[in-house]
């Protein structure tokens, strides 16, 4: 059984993305959260997807 947590970290490391539908379907899966739950300081990072927005 994949938790969450070990699936965000397997998506994370991947280098590319052949379809955004992969990630899609992990967050639409995800589970939900209350306001509360969003508020004060946390950090967040992105998923090297291959979009065009972030080649240099």
């Amino acid at each position: 059984m994949t938790t969450i947590k070990t699936e965000f970290e397997r998506l994370k490391s991947t280098l590319s993305f052949s379809d955004d539908k992969i990630l899609l379907d992990f967050f639409d899966d995800l589970p939900v959260v209350d306001a509360e739950e969003l508020l004060g300081k946390w950090r967040g990072g992105d998923f090297k997807t291959g979009h065009w927005g972030k080649r240099s």
